[in-house]
Formats: C-alpha cells, sequence, structure tokens
C-alpha cells in the first residue's frame, strides 16, 4: 500500500513539473529578425564570420538578450520574444555615440565668424 501511495505522489509531483516547452514558431522568427533589424541594425553579411558559422542573427540577439539584462544564450526563446513584444519608443538601441557631439569632425567650416546683439 505504501508502494501505491509513493507512486501516487511521485507522478503528482512530475505532472506538477512538467510542463510544456514552449516552442518558437516561424513566425516567431519573422518577428525578431524585424525586430533586430529596426532595433540592433541587423544586416544581411558575407564574409568569413559567415562562412565559419557564426550567424549575425545570433550574435545579435546575443547583443540584444545583453543590453536587456536577460541570459545571453544568443538563441531565441520565451523569455527574449516577451522583451521584443513589450512596446517601444521606436529609437535604435545601438550606435548612440554616432549622435554625441563630439567626434572626429568637430571642427568649424568657417574661420572667420560674425554675431549680433539684440537689444
Amino acid at each position: 500500500m505504501t508502494t501505491f501511495k509513493l507512486s501516487i505522489l511521485l507522478s503528482l509531483a512530475a505532472a506538477v513539473y512538467c510542463m510544456p516547452i514552449s516552442q518558437v514558431t516561424n513566425q516567431d522568427e519573422s518577428f525578431a529578425e524585424n525586430y533586430l533589424r529596426t532595433f540592433f541594425n541587423l544586416t544581411e553579411e558575407s564574409g568569413p564570420a559567415v562562412r565559419r558559422g557564426i550567424s549575425p542573427v545570433t550574435e545579435k540577439l546575443a547583443e540584444m538578450q545583453r543590453f536587456f539584462g536577460l541570459q545571453v544564450t544568443g538563441n531565441l526563446d520565451t523569455d527574449t520574444i516577451a522583451m521584443m513584444k513589450k512596446p517601444r519608443c521606436g529609437v535604435p538601441d545601438v550606435n548612440i555615440a554616432s549622435y554625441s557631439i563630439t567626434g572626429k569632425d568637430n571642427k568649424w567650416e568657417k574661420n572667420s565668424l560674425t554675431y549680433r546683439c539684440r537689444i
């Protein structure tokens, strides 16, 4: 009798902890690629990195996961998709330095400047 109770208890525990793993669909993959193109400058690349098997999508997914503090795997998972589906402001998260006022071309084009004083 105790073996029967133990087997029922174990089967109940297994049923509680065995939830189906949500699968990433093709629609989620295309959504993720569009998201990475919009916010993380994903481009189609060719060259030595692609020939070695390093996917640009994997690199950008890892960059995005690092940016949002997610577990960095480089793979599309449910946490990453959930973060992608949150509302955004529309401003890309990368290349912020290109908008700074200090850079390589921080020199005036003219040497003689004029000014006016309004009273």
